[in-house]
């Protein structure tokens, strides 16, 4: 799935790629420059990024120290062959500990996702940005929640990527 893919896929679900925060996601969200880029995406001008870190307090989705086997990583897999398949969310620890973080499962682990931060590098096309890391990963590989990496939007990331669509709050009663 390549970036244009992921974009089509979050409005045909009624919601948008996860990008910018109060951009809207209502086109490519494109950085002057690659630092720019990396910056919002490793920051909680990020939508993903402020998820992953329960509003900049953390250093990954569940706290501040890294713990192998926590998210769908190496280790886990290892563990239990069914670890990939998310089903059943009642034993998955890879969430934030306060709300609405606690409602927010496997930000790290599993796949890297693609976001809408983009740039146009001086070659052409477009790079825009995925984060997370994928259970592809060493297990002892220390990935938070700033662990981002570019990917030109036309290609299509391998196994181990995906998407995470995005959407407003809304208000409980």
């Amino acid at each position: 799935m390549d970036f244009c893919d992921a974009f089509a896929y979050c409005a045909w679900a009624g919601k948008r790629l996860c990008g910018p925060v109060g951009a809207g996601g209502k086109g490519a969200s494109v950085s002057a420059t690659y630092e720019e880029a990396v910056a919002i995406g490793k920051s909680t001008q990020s939508e993903w990024f402020n998820a992953c870190t329960q509003g900049g307090t953390t250093k990954y989705p569940y706290g501040d120290a890294f713990v192998q086997g926590r998210c769908i990583d190496r280790t886990a897999i290892q563990a239990d062959a069914k670890a990939f398949d998310v089903t059943d969310l009642t034993d998955n620890a890879c969430h934030g500990a306060t709300p609405p973080y606690d409602e927010v499962y496997d930000l790290m682990g599993s796949v890297r996702e693609w976001h809408n931060v983009c740039y146009t590098p001086k070659s052409g096309g477009a790079s825009c940005t995925a984060s997370g890391s994928g259970a592809e990963e060493p297990a002892d590989q220390d990935k938070d929640c700033a662990a981002t990496t570019n990917f030109p939007s036309v290609r299509a990331i391998y196994s181990f990527r995906g998407i995470r669509c995005c959407a407003d709050a809304v208000a409980s009663e």
